[in-house]
């Protein structure tokens, strides 16, 4: 008998309350995690990193897809972003016998200027040299300041096609100078940029009776628009044009600094993608009236502008 309590007396204490086998096991091996201080930060400023990782890691492994360095051996990195758009972030860990990889898409939102268009006697974006044209005719003209060579013409056969990287966003600002003559009145689109699948996302800035208005598809299955600009824009004189689409839903036109459309819409925009084709001067998707006329320095923001960054800009 004092065999068999003794051996009762060892199994009851392997097997105490508050123990798990399976706890065990699973603590034998890692698991990826982190997260970020912010996500959502403005171009040219930092993030930190931080490991949340279980299972007790000794290395890590990031990846930090357009970040400055794009990758880490440390735990917790602080990451410089210089350019505006949405980056995965990836890292792997190991306790030097198991490892474990975490992927997050589009993570980071960077706002700022995604697309810059000087023509300053060359067409390409500035910010991403290695896009490319379509093949559509174009030809340079003089600029709002005089300067031959510096602005896009537009005419009956000139239009121009940009094949872009797509365009991760819930908010979006365009902003150009343009000038157009008193022909110009009905049909026209100045710029425009739908999806290939469904137009159910994209933004187009249109004419109407000399005016301009934007137009947008933000997924709710509805066209929203700004509606008419106060002043007519077909006076042959060069007007800066800043086009605006707020995450909360306004549609904002906004003519030499001053705002002249304003729409409100009770809808709280998610993240989309836009990976369609950017036209100017014409519409891939809709029967448009040629612009007789110029496009000067022409810039794209994934973000909303306020009203002093739109005013600087219109007096530059």
């Amino acid at each position: 008998m004092k065999q068999v309590a003794f051996s009762i007396l060892i199994l009851t204490g392997l097997f105490c309350p508050g123990q798990s086998t399976q706890k065990s096991r699973n603590l034998e091996r890692v698991f990826a995690d982190f997260e970020a201080e912010t996500i959502e930060i403005n171009q040219g400023e930092k993030v930190k990193f931080l490991d949340k990782s279980k299972g007790d890691p000794i290395y890590w492994n990031w990846s930090f897809e357009h970040g400055l360095p794009n990758r880490a051996t440390i735990s917790n990195p602080e990451i410089y972003y210089p350019k505006a758009g949405s980056y995965d972030v990836v890292v792997t860990v190991t306790d030097g016998k198991t490892y474990d990889t975490k992927v997050m898409k589009n993570y980071v939102k960077v706002k700022g200027l995604m697309h810059h268009f000087r023509f300053d006697g060359l067409v390409r974006d500035e910010v991403n040299l290695s896009l490319s044209l379509g093949l559509n005719k174009w030809s340079l003209t003089r600029d709002r300041k005089g300067a031959s060579q510096r602005a896009l013409s537009l005419g009956p056969c000139l239009s121009l096609e940009m094949n872009q990287k797509p365009l991760v966003t819930n908010e979006l600002t365009a902003s150009l100078w343009f000038r157009t003559v008193e022909s110009s009145q009905e049909n026209g689109v100045v710029l425009e940029r739908f999806t290939e699948k469904d137009n159910q996302v994209g933004f187009s800035l249109k004419m109407k009776e000399g005016k301009l208005y934007l137009e947008g598809a933000d997924g709710s299955g509805e066209v929203r628009s700004s509606g008419l600009s106060t002043n007519t824009v077909n006076d042959n004189q060069w007007h800066h044009i800043t086009a605006i689409i707020t995450a909360d839903s306004q549609y904002q036109l906004w003519v030499d600094g001053a705002l002249e459309a304003n729409t409100n819409y009770s809808y709280t925009i998610p993240e989309l993608e836009n990976d369609g084709v950017l036209t100017l001067g014409y519409s891939l998707w809709s029967e448009s009236t040629p612009l007789e006329g110029a496009i000067d320095d022409l810039k794209i923001f994934n973000k909303a502008l306020n009203m002093q960054e739109v005013v600087e800009l219109a007096s530059h």
